[in-house]
């Protein structure tokens, strides 16, 4: 392959992952039971960026240890659309440095989420519609998230945080109680008064929730930066031992920059990059 192809193509690859990590923080960091829709646009453009990422990754390893030849297809296949199946792989990389994957502990949230976005792109995409036309269902994705959102407050969001917003939201829908009916149709056992409740309540809550949550997958994808930087160093050696004169390999990590920054400034923010 020519380097200038080789280069045009890996480059074109970071900017799509970029895009779709950066568009599904951002969906991510507003979801909430107001705004549904975004924890369906986090989950599609996480899965999809993680997915393109770690392939980049694995693909750049294989190149920096094979003469900057690339795996086949077949071998490309192999590794499938299963997110956790594919940060396995990664973590079992043998490279020159330490695999910062080994940073992100077993049992950690960020693992939690990574697991959601599994389920997601692998069976549960399709869930609602699948849901409809088929007698046999898969986990409900939202229903996954929520048991992630429920540990992020129980261990990162301080219980007075929590207890105030409750109180003042919980003191809007009585306000609200008196002048006014709420029905939903997926909740019917529910009063009014209940459903109100739930509906400035809840949202609140995830809010709180939401900002963490948005930290633990920017710790993920900084774990896969750090690693993403060694594969790139160890292929751009080759690439100036095979005597290219101009770089067939970009600073593909560059393209993660926005994973940088300190917790107390990711949990302010809204909108990535």
């Amino acid at each position: 392959m020519k380097p200038e192809l080789r280069f045009k193509l890996l480059q074109q690859e970071g900017f799509l992952f970029q895009h779709c990590l950066t568009r599904g923080i951002t969906a991510l960091r507003n979801a909430n039971d107001s705004e549904t829709g975004n924890f369906y646009v986090a989950f599609f453009q996480l899965s999809i960026g993680l997915e393109r990422l770690m392939k980049t990754i694995a693909i750049l390893d294989h190149m920096s240890k094979n003469s900057l030849d690339p795996p086949t297809s077949g071998a490309l296949r192999d590794l499938g659309h299963k997110l956790q199946r594919l940060f396995d792989h990664l973590k079992s990389l043998r490279i020159n440095g330490d695999n910062a994957l080994a940073e992100i502990p077993d049992g950690s949230i960020e693992l939690d989420i990574l697991g959601v976005l599994d389920i997601f792109a692998t069976k549960a995409r399709y869930f609602n519609l699948d849901s409809l036309v088929a007698a046999e269902k898969t986990a409900d994705p939202l229903d996954e998230y929520t048991l992630v959102i429920q540990r992020i407050l129980n261990e990162d969001v301080p219980a007075k945080q929590q207890l105030k917003v409750a109180v003042d939201r919980s003191a809007q829908a009585t306000a609200f109680s008196g002048v006014s009916i709420a029905i939903d149709p997926t909740t019917p056992d529910q009063t009014s008064a209940q459903i109100l409740q739930s509906m400035f309540v809840t949202p609140a809550l995830q809010d709180l929730a939401a900002k963490y949550a948005t930290y633990h997958v920017i710790e993920l994808i900084a774990a896969l930066r750090k690693l993403l930087h060694l594969v790139v160093d160890a292929a751009q050696a080759i690439d100036r031992q095979q005597g290219n004169l101009t770089c067939s390999i970009p600073y593909m990590y560059e393209f993660l920059g926005f994973s940088y920054g300190r917790k107390s400034d990711i949990l302010r923010k809204k909108r990535w990059p």
